[in-house]
């Protein structure tokens, strides 16, 4: 099992433990709760009982969790996205739809990263008045560095184009270019009439090129996160599981 399924499983089991005796006092306040919510009807939405800290924080330790989580899960569907078109019966452009989701990569790839980096920095606030925090910084610190040798190729190339105007990309543009010409080519004799077999031929190519880096990538990330949550395991939970709060939240 890796770090982060490890970690995740960790911090429901905790999530569990604080929901379940809610749960059982009040089971028929929250079923009221639930429908409402299901309904659309305004009120209640919360049950009534006042959250506590170690509630709270727990709360944000999972949800943070939660969007980095989310954001590598995108990373994958994209990488399969990008392998097939399932639109061929539609106005939509193969070429258009390789180029958006190319881009949408960058762009996902740069969102996660600041969630990296916002939950290191999460962690450092939260246990600032900790003892625990000169080894929470000895452990964080190498991990903002990590990020960035694992990122830094695909952010370089995003930060050179999405900043100033939209992606672009020699390969696909050469895809653009060729059926620019294929449509001349259907109104004027003199364009070549096989235009059609080489953008084909090169899409397919460009395709499975995008496919093996950001697989290559998205490989590499999944290696850089198990190194992420065996830090972030050590931070949060002791050898028997437990979770471990900050020392203001633990005496409150």
């Amino acid at each position: 099992m890796g770090a982060q399924i490890t970690f995740e499983t960790h911090i429901i089991n905790q999530i569990k433990k604080i929901t379940e005796p809610i749960v059982q006092k009040h089971a028929e306040e929250l079923w009221t709760v639930l429908l409402n919510e299901v309904s659309g009807d305004s009120v209640p939405r919360i049950i009534n009982r006042q959250a506590s800290p170690r509630d709270l924080f727990c709360k944000k330790v999972f949800f943070a969790y939660n969007e980095i989580s989310i954001a590598y899960e995108g990373l994958k569907d994209i990488e399969i996205y990008i392998g097939r078109f399932p639109y061929a019966d539609t106005n939509i452009n193969r070429i258009s739809h390789l180029k958006y989701h190319v881009a949408n990569y960058m762009n996902s790839v740069y969102i996660f990263k600041e969630r990296l980096c916002a939950y290191l920095n999460k962690a450092r606030k939260w246990y600032k008045a900790d003892p625990r925090y000169s080894v929470l910084l000895r452990l964080v610190k190498p991990l903002f560095k990590d990020i960035e040798n694992c990122l830094q190729p695909i952010l370089r190339i995003r930060g050179m184009h999405v900043h100033e105007k939209e992606y672009e990309d020699p390969d696909i543009d050469r895809l653009i270019i060729i059926e620019a010409l294929i449509r001349a080519a259907s109104v004027d004799e003199k364009f070549p009439k096989d235009l059609g077999k080489v953008k084909d031929a090169e899409y397919k190519e460009i395709r499975r090129k995008y496919r093996k880096e950001i697989k290559e990538t998205n490989k590499s990330i999944s290696e850089l996160l198990d190194n992420y949550f065996k830090v972030f395991l050590e931070i949060f939970f002791d050898e028997y599981e437990n979770f471990i709060y900050p020392q203001a939240i633990e005496q409150a």
